[in-house]
């Protein structure tokens, strides 16, 4: 048995798009947008009409690259269609935040709160697939790392405006040692883990194409890439250590996988903290699926959730941390989620 030296810092971070979105980043709707507008040519025709049927862009994607209804150059025109739209999330991040320095400390003052220190390792964990916090959270309290992965120019301040490096996540170096000795001290792991749980724009792989879970079958995905399913399963054990709290921002809750792991850790008393600027009464609504129509998906597990809850605070982060920005300051968030 590995010696634990770190244990888990409680409250922990779950983001979602959401999260991104006043910062230059897009919902899944903007992303539909930006792939239908590029199939403008007359070899498009088809494709365009899968978007007019389908307007989650993810299912879109699943009915176009699965079986044999498309042909392999529509199958190429709609991943090139897909890149120019995450190539057009990252540009949109990076002109937003270019010449905002004060959302960029917004930014870095909400996750530093969730940095751990000494025996306390710190998580934050999202599903996004944009390099918000590569490009614009620079190491502060604390080094701020991705398990099994690194580029110097990550959290450094240097990528502001700068193409975003490449990385190949097939055959990470020294995965199965850093899963082995994952809270040992001396492994190069320190105290605060950020946890891209779908892949990432930027990264790429041989077995998942683009180094992202894209598509109604993330699951699958995640588990044909060591080292998103060695990440889930570390989000997995996190939530289930017991006395944790998760604080969820932006987060739609439609993952399958993601809500299954976080109704199971309710057997070890997970407490949920959710950040949206939807209505409670629209917030509850939608995990219950009681405004759903003929189309719509329910909410996996969303009955579960809503009885998990444990706080709900009507804004976004860059209302919250500004304490003249919104009615409930800062300084009463963090304490009430125990991070005062």
């Amino acid at each position: 048995m590995v010696d634990r030296y770190y244990r888990i810092k409680s409250p922990i971070l779950l983001t979602g798009a959401g999260f991104s979105k006043p910062f230059g980043g897009y919902l899944a709707s903007e992303m539909w947008s930006l792939i239908f507008n590029q199939l403008s040519s007359n070899d498009s025709k088809r494709l365009r009409t899968i978007l007019r049927g389908e307007m989650n862009y993810e299912r879109a994607y699943d009915l176009v690259m699965s079986g044999n209804d498309f042909t392999l150059d529509e199958q190429s025109t709609f991943s090139k269609a897909l890149l120019e739209a995450y190539s057009e999330l990252d540009r949109s991040i990076c002109v937003h935040l270019g010449n905002s320095r004060a959302q960029i400390q917004c930014i870095q003052y909400f996750i530093e709160r969730f940095a751990g220190e000494g025996h306390e390792r710190g998580f934050v964990f999202t599903l996004n697939q944009d390099a918000l916090l590569e490009r614009f959270a620079s190491h502060g309290k604390g080094i701020f790392q991705i398990p099994s992965l690194g580029h110097p120019d990550w959290f450094s301040g240097r990528l502001d405006g700068q193409p975003f490096p490449e990385i190949d996540i097939s055959d990470p170096p020294h995965l199965e040692q850093f899963r082995n000795t994952f809270w040992s001290k001396g492994t190069g792991l320190q105290n605060f883990l950020y946890i891209k749980l779908h892949g990432s724009y930027g990264w790429k792989s041989s077995r998942t194409k683009y180094g992202m879970a894209i598509g109604h079958d993330k699951a699958g995905s995640i588990t044909r890439e060591p080292l998103l399913k060695w990440y889930l399963d570390i989000f997995s054990e996190v939530l289930s250590a017991g006395d944790i709290t998760l604080v969820i921002v932006g987060y739609g809750f439609m993952d399958r996988h993601i809500n299954e792991v976080i109704a199971r850790a309710s057997k070890t008393g997970l407490r949920l903290h959710v950040i949206s600027p939807m209505q409670p009464k629209d917030f509850r609504n939608h995990l219950l699926s009681v405004t759903a129509i003929a189309g719509n998906v329910s909410v996996p597990y969303g009955a579960e959730i809503w009885e998990m809850l444990s706080g709900y605070h009507c804004t976004s982060v860059d209302k919250l941390v500004p304490s003249n920005a919104s009615a409930l300051p800062a300084s009463t968030f963090f304490r009430q989620v125990g991070l005062d």
